[in-house]
């Protein structure tokens, strides 16, 4: 069932986000939230998700999350810096893997507390999107935890958090499905992350660096 998971949503994700980081926007949905410093926009529908609101933390340095839902599962979508100044776009540098594994860290501690318990790691791994030049990288966890409903039952989740580095911020989404196939959890999660790619076009392409070996 682990190996079924991931390799569902890297193919998926390979499929589709080749030809989607480098589409231009054509989508007639109106944006919700815009990001000016980054240009990043936010559709009314990620996909199967509707949006909810947007948490634009005290701390500036903590950026903002914009939110979405359905009964079925739901997510977010997190711009910020930590602080951070000249922070390198992808995923080599220090600062990002240090954020990532606190990001991960915090989310195993959150699903370890009651009601939720039996959290853990079914798998990682590094999608990529790119052309022959140049690549954009993200890191992925899936993870797996139970939550104790009022009546006593268990519900099954799955989570998966997906995040890079560019335009000067971690970009970071965090996606949680209640007891849903492995299948239907890949569909969904690339079909959201494939909406977000293709609302916002040309500037996903800041995302890009070059390959190793091909600089210079």
């Amino acid at each position: 069932m682990i190996k079924k998971i991931l390799l569902i949503v890297f193919a998926l994700f390979s499929f589709c986000l080749v030809p989607c980081a480098i589409a231009e926007h054509k989508d007639e949905q109106a944006s919700v939230y815009v990001d000016n410093a980054t240009g990043l926009k936010f559709p009314q529908k990620l996909g199967p998700l509707n949006f909810v609101d947007v948490v634009e933390y005290p701390e500036k340095r903590l950026g903002y999350c914009v939110r979405y839902n359905s009964p079925r599962d739901y997510g977010q979508l997190c711009v910020y810096d930590q602080g951070r100044l000249n922070l390198q776009t992808g995923i080599g540098s220090d600062d990002f893997k240090s954020e990532f594994d606190q990001v991960v860290g915090a989310t195993l501690a959150i699903l370890a507390v009651h009601p939720h318990h039996d959290a853990k790691v079914l798998a990682d791994g590094t999608p990529s999107i790119g052309t022959d030049e140049k690549v954009a990288e993200a890191k992925m966890k899936i993870l797996a935890s139970k939550l104790t409903l009022p009546d006593g039952s268990d519900q099954e989740d799955a989570h998966m958090i997906l995040m890079s580095a560019g335009l000067g911020k971690f970009i970071k989404f965090n996606y949680t499905a209640k007891n849903m196939a492995s299948e239907d959890f890949a569909n969904r999660s690339r079909e959201i992350v494939e909406a977000f790619v293709r609302f916002n076009g040309a500037t996903m392409k800041a995302f890009l660096i070059e390959r190793k070996g091909k600089a210079g």
